[in-house]
C-alpha cells in the first residue's frame, strides 16, 4: 500500500490500486477495474470523479454478493465449539486484570463490561483507569498494574509496535498481555511480549460493507471511504472494502480519504463537504460510524442527504436508530460487533494464560450486518447484546471454562 503526499492539504492519502490519482481534498480515486478508470480535474466545489468506461455486467457475481449480505444479516452464531476446554478454578479468585484503553465510548464500555462480567464469574476483579492516549501513558498504567499485582493486562486499541516497550515491561514481570484490535485473527509475533490477539475479522467486515454498497446500488456506486490510518484494524477494513469493490463491481469507483482519529474533528468535515459537493458521489463510508456526526451536517448543507447514503461499521445505537427511522441521513448498512462478546473472548485468553494453556489464534467472533432489511427486528432499547441474536455466548464460555 503506497502512501502519497497530499501537499498543501496536509493529509496523507492511500493508493489502493492501479490507476490512482490524487484529487482535490487529498482524496484518492481507485478504479474498480485494474488498469481502467479516470478522474476529472479538480474544481472549486471539490473532487469530481468518474468511473471507468467498461462494457459487460455492472456486477460480477451479484448472486454471491446478495447471498453474502443476507448471510451477514442473520444472527451471529457460536463457532468456538471445538476449542480446547480449560479448568478455571478457585486459584483465580481474588486476582486482578488491568484494562487499558485508548479512548472510551459506548462500544468500548460494552467491552469493559463484558470483561468485568466474565472475570467476576471466576472471582476476579478489573483494574481500570483513564484512557491512555500515548505509549507513555500505557507504560505508566502497566507499571501501576504491576505494582497493584495485576495477574494480566488487556489493551484495547493499541498496535503492538507502538507500545513495544511497555509490552516487554509486562512480559519481564511475568504478566501476560492480551491485545484487542491489532489485526485480523491470528497469533502475535514471537518475542512481542503478547500472549494473544483478540479481534473479529475486520477485512471481512470491510468486504461486507462493500457488498452492502454493491447490492444497494445495483453495481453503480461512487463511494468515498473515510479511513483512520493510525488504527490498524481500520486499514484492514479499508483494504477489505476496496478489494471487494474491485472484485465484484467493475463500474463502481471508490475514493479513499485518510483522517487520523485524533484529527477527525478537523479533517472529516472537509472530506464530507468535498464529497457532498460532487454530484456523482452516492455513498460515504466512514470506517467507524462514530464519524457520522461529522459527516451529516456537510450533507445537509449541500442538500445531499437524499442523494448520498451511509454505510459503516460498529453498530452504535444512534446510527441504528437513524436507520430504523428511515429518514435523514439515509443509512443502508452498519456492520456491528458485540462488544460484550469481545470482552468475554478477551477473558477466555486471560484464563488460558493463567491456567498455562496455549492461546487460541482465533476466538471466532462474528459480526452482523444491520440494514433496512433486518433493522426492524431489533429492539434498540434493549441491551446491545440482544441485537446480535439468540446465542448465549456467556453460557458457552462458562462451559469452556468448567464454570457452568
Amino acid at each position: 500500500m503506497m502512501k502519497v503526499d497530499a501537499g498543501a492539504v496536509g493529509r496523507a492519502v492511500r493508493w489502493a490500486g492501479v490507476g490512482a490519482a490524487v484529487l482535490t481534498g487529498g482524496l484518492v480515486l481507485i478504479s474498480a477495474l485494474g488498469g481502467c478508470g479516470g478522474a476529472n480535474g479538480p474544481s472549486s466545489t471539490g473532487p469530481s470523479v468518474s468511473g471507468p468506461s467498461v462494457s459487460g455486467p455492472s456486477v460480477i457475481g451479484m448472486d454471491a454478493v446478495a447471498a453474502a449480505v443476507s448471510a451477514a444479516e442473520r444472527p451471529v452464531a457460536w463457532q468456538l465449539s471445538s476449542a480446547p476446554l480449560i479448568t478455571v478454578g478457585t486459584g483465580e479468585r481474588g486476582r486482578r486484570v488491568a484494562v487499558i484503553t485508548r479512548d472510551i465510548n459506548g462500544f468500548i464500555q460494552s467491552i469493559k463490561d463484558g470483561i468485568s462480567a466474565a472475570a467476576g464469574k471466576a472471582g476476579m476483579t478489573t483494574l481500570t483507569s483513564s484512557p491512555a492516549g500515548s505509549a507513555a501513558d500505557v507504560a505508566r498504567q502497566i507499571s501501576q498494574a504491576i505494582t497493584q499485582h495485576a495477574s494480566a493486562v488487556i489493551t484495547v486499541g493499541f498496535t503492538t509496535a507502538e507500545i513495544a516497550a511497555p509490552l516487554q515491561q509486562a512480559h519481564s514481570a511475568g504478566v501476560p498481555v492480551v491485545q484487542l484490535f491489532v489485526t485480523d485473527p491470528g497469533a502475535p509475533p514471537a518475542g512481542a511480549g503478547v500472549f494473544a490477539y483478540v479481534s473479529p475479522c475486520y477485512s471481512c467486515i470491510g468486504a461486507t460493507m462493500a457488498d452492502i454498497v454493491i447490492r444497494d446500488s445495483g453495481g453503480g456506486a461512487d463511494a468515498v471511504f473515510v479511513n483512520a490510518p493510525d488504527v490498524g484494524i481500520a486499514t484492514l477494513e479499508a483494504d477489505g472494502f476496496t478489494a471487494e469493490m474491485r472484485r465484484h463491481c467493475p463500474r463502481c469507483t471508490t475514493t479513499v480519504a485518510d483522517a487520523p482519529i485524533a484529527q477527525w474533528g478537523t479533517q472529516i468535515p472537509g472530506i464530507a463537504t468535498a464529497a457532498a459537493a460532487d454530484p456523482k458521489v452516492s455513498y460515504i463510508v466512514p470506517v467507524f460510524d462514530t464519524a457520522s456526526p461529522l459527516i451529516v451536517p456537510a450533507l445537509a448543507a449541500a442538500n445531499a442527504t437524499g442523494r448520498v447514503k451511509l454505510v459503516s461499521s460498529n453498530g452504535d445505537q444512534a446510527q441504528l436508530q437513524d436507520m430504523k427511522n428511515a429518514g435523514s441521513p439515509r443509512w443502508v448498512g452498519d456492520v456491528g460487533v458485540n462488544g460484550a462478546w469481545i470482552g468475554w473472548a478477551s477473558m477466555d485468553e486471560v484464563f488460558r494464560a493463567l491456567t498455562n494453556h496455549p492461546a487460541l489464534a482465533d476466538e471466532k467472533i462474528g459480526f452482523r450486518a444491520f440494514t433496512p432489511t433486518d433493522i426492524d427486528t431489533l429492539d434498540l432499547s434493549q441491551n446491545p447484546s440482544t441485537w446480535y441474536g439468540g446465542t448465549d455466548f456467556a453460557t458457552r464460555y462458562l462451559m469452556l471454562w468448567g464454570l457452568s
